[in-house]
């Protein structure tokens, strides 16, 4: 067995060989070198040889035999990980070369048991020449109190890195919770620690369908219904109740937009989960008055062109013609 190293690296792959070598690719550039990559591969495509072409020794590949979700897959790596730090990236995204040094430094000169740092948004389409970057952002800066977080997510899992033994006192990621299940663990590292923020950015969130965002507050809309209430206990603020209402509601209000102005192909690309969505927006939606009713019927009616026996759809049409309040 070798020394442990520095920092131990979690990927959780799914299917995505091609952009899995970009995201490793972009662990074995960086200026700090005593890592370990821990890649564990949900039970999809055989990712050996992508892995293996690299010839690295600090890169470990794990596979479920069965789908078990992402949150399953970073806890298999977690559970493997033998470093000091832990850092989170998933398959489709980039670390820059100063990623590791930054953080890392900022953990040991400060003393804290967190670290983040910024990161950019960067979206892709796919053209007959492959994928080609359309927008690049920074909004992923904010400041995460542990105030904040107990509204609202406010970075990725990919620009923080913690001590191990943070786990020790958080538990590992909710197996439960599929999709943004890196907000609660964050949630619960800020109950028990200080966050240090980097203010550089240091990685790239990379957004390969024109779904994508549109799905990222579909799904949050589902988790804002499970994490809310699970840490409200916590928060000091006494609006935050209602800082917690308002963001369910601006989130279904963006979802519906989004989902409204699909083309019938964009439609047709959206998970099996999309029905089950379009109900939690509609009861998210149905007491925001005539005018937005309207564009969340429009959005309904579209969808359910798309999936016309979903029984989730089926609710959400009732919800609408009796105008239930949620």
């Amino acid at each position: 067995m070798t020394a442990a190293p520095l920092v131990s690296v979690i990927i959780p792959t799914y299917n995505r060989r091609a952009l899995l070598q970009e995201a490793i690719e972009s662990v074995l550039a960086q200026t700090l070198g005593d890592f370990e990559v821990v890649v564990v591969n949900d039970a999809g495509s055989d990712a050996r040889p992508a892995v293996d072409a690299f010839r690295d020794p600090r890169l470990v590949y794990l596979e479920h035999t069965v789908n078990q979700g992402q949150p399953a897959a970073r806890n298999t790596a977690l559970r493997a990980a033998r470093g000091r730090y832990i850092a989170y990236l998933d398959d489709d995204d980039r670390y820059l070369p100063q990623h590791f040094e930054t953080l890392v430094g900022a953990l040991q000169r400060t003393g804290k048991a967190v670290a983040y740092s910024d990161c950019v948004s960067v979206a892709f389409l796919p053209t007959e020449q492959g994928f080609q970057e359309t927008k690049r952002e920074n909004v992923f800066h904010q400041e995460a109190t542990r105030e904040k977080l107990l509204i609202d997510n406010v970075f990725p899992p990919l620009v923080m890195m913690h001590e191990r033994a943070c786990l020790d006192k958080t538990g590992l990621f909710d197996p439960d919770l599929r999709g943004h299940e890196d907000w609660d663990l964050t949630i619960r590292l800020a109950l028990h620690y200080e966050f240090e923020h980097i203010h550089e950015v240091t990685a790239e969130y990379r957004d390969f369908t024109n779904n994508t965002r549109t799905i990222w507050h579909a799904q949050f809309l589902r988790m804002f219904q499970i994490v809310h209430p699970r840490y409200l206990r916590y928060a000091s603020d006494p609006h935050a109740a209602e800082k917690q209402r308002t963001t369910r509601t601006n989130c279904a209000k963006w979802s519906a937009h989004q989902i409204r102005t699909m083309n019938a192909e964009q439609l047709r690309a959206l998970p099996t989960a999309a029905p089950s969505w379009i109900e939690q927006i509609v009861r998210r939606s149905i007491d925001l008055g005539d005018d937005y009713l309207a564009e969340v019927t429009d959005m309904f009616q579209r969808v359910s062109l798309v999936h016309p026996h979903s029984p989730e759809l089926k609710r959400a049409a009732a919800l609408i013609e009796r105008r239930e309040l949620w």
